[in-house]
């Protein structure tokens, strides 16, 4: 074959370019490029409709699942930018004060995006990507959060779903002001596409992996729901629904929902922890939940709906100074921080991990008032909303 060469200039030097003198063997050429091209974008909308009937798939999984459901009561989400999944990991935000109206214990919108902020960054390092990550917001709660703050929590890897309004009687609204809005969480058992769905309150953190949780295994044979144990006034009793995994079912939303509008039922519970508590009220036996949480045996049946949640996953930081012996014990073993006494948003902000606690540290009788007092921990949840401003920049 003979050729032909042209000097052409590319980037500032000069680089040699060969053609075919022979006209036939130049077209041929130029024919196998074209197949070539037109295979491959053959193969790209191949893949794209693959990918679309996917996520369509999903949308039929989710619609048929919900069928039974009221559409009320339904969670929307973008079914068909999803691909399936058998868990998710569901965290909410109903409500949030100004910030100039927020307190020690009313929390301003800004602190609970900061509390998912960071728990979306926690949940990239110790989740597998085959879990969903749903973020639902109240429908009336949406409107009060500017638009790049929404797209903030996407580049953190959440889904934005809606959560329907689940409004009570004023007579059984709840004195404690961020209570008010919280029975929209009980929707969560409305998402029965899902095997397991694992609740995890803002103020949570993950520092461990937990994709064996999300097996859904701990729920079989036929488990409610795995709750860890509560240190509630002093005595393990009730399960913490800061952090709890939930086997989702339309007809037990529709049951629970249905709760709510009784009035031989509802009464002020102080939140819905209480509620769930008292719509399954498998922890009420003090002595069995000192044998769950000391790892003793305990006769399945005594267990009730409620399966037990080692307290690794649901790590209550009043344990710091309530039960110091008990924490420092447990603590290089956690899965899932829940500051329950000060939120990671009201600890010190600090990055570098402190000393270790004294074992025989002094006894702390107004945790208000110390202000290290349940944060030892609290630098790990800066360190995450420190990571998640990270990928917002970065995406």
């Amino acid at each position: 074959m003979t050729s032909s060469n042209i000097e052409t200039p590319q980037f500032g030097k000069s680089k040699k370019w060969y053609f075919p003198s022979n006209p036939n063997i130049f077209k041929g050429l130029v024919a196998i490029t074209l197949f070539v091209f037109l295979l491959g974008i053959s193969n790209f909308q191949s893949g794209e409709i693959a990918q679309a009937q996917v996520r369509s798939s999903w949308c039929e999984k989710v619609n048929n699942a919900r069928s039974t459901l009221d559409p009320s009561l339904h969670i929307k989400v973008p079914c068909e930018e999803m691909k399936p999944a058998k868990s998710a990991v569901v965290a909410y935000i109903t409500a949030g004060v100004s910030k100039e109206k927020a307190s020690r214990t009313v929390f301003s919108a800004s602190d609970y995006v900061d509390g998912v902020m960071a728990l979306g960054a926690s949940l990239n390092d110790h989740l597998g990507p085959q879990t969903h990550k749903l973020l639902l917001l109240r429908d009336d709660f949406i409107p009060t959060l500017p638009t790049d703050v929404l797209e903030d929590l996407k580049k953190v890897g959440w889904t934005i779903g809606i959560a329907p309004i689940v409004d009570i009687d004023d007579k059984f609204v709840p004195n404690f002001g961020r209570y008010k809005t919280v029975y929209s969480k009980i929707s969560i058992l409305g998402l029965s596409e899902y095997e397991c769905v694992l609740l995890l309150d803002a103020d949570t953190l993950v520092i461990d992996k937990i994709d064996d949780l999300m097996t859904c295994d701990i729920l079989k044979p036929d488990f409610r729901a795995a709750g860890g144990l509560d240190l509630y006034r002093g005595r393990w009793r009730h399960f913490n629904t800061g952090s709890i995994l939930w086997r989702p079912e339309s007809a037990e939303m529709s049951r629970v929902y249905a709760l709510t509008k009784d009035p031989n039922f509802m009464k002020k519970f102080e939140s819905d922890q209480i509620f769930s508590n008292t719509v399954y009220p498998d922890r009420e036996n003090v002595a069995v939940n000192e044998k769950l949480i000391n790892g003793e045996e305990v006769d399945p049946k005594e267990l009730g709906s409620i399966a037990h949640l080692p307290w690794a996953y649901n790590a209550q930081t009043h344990l710091e100074y309530q039960r110091p012996q008990f924490w420092d014990e447990h603590v290089s073993s956690l899965k899932i921080i829940h500051y329950t006494q000060k939120k990671g948003w009201q600890c010190d902000k600090r990055y570098d991990e402190p000393p270790p606690l004294l074992p025989t540290r002094p006894k702390i009788s107004n945790c208000k008032m110390d202000m290290d007092c349940a944060c030892h921990e609290g630098y790990r949840w800066h360190q995450y909303l420190q990571k998640a401003r990270e990928y917002v920049k970065t995406k």
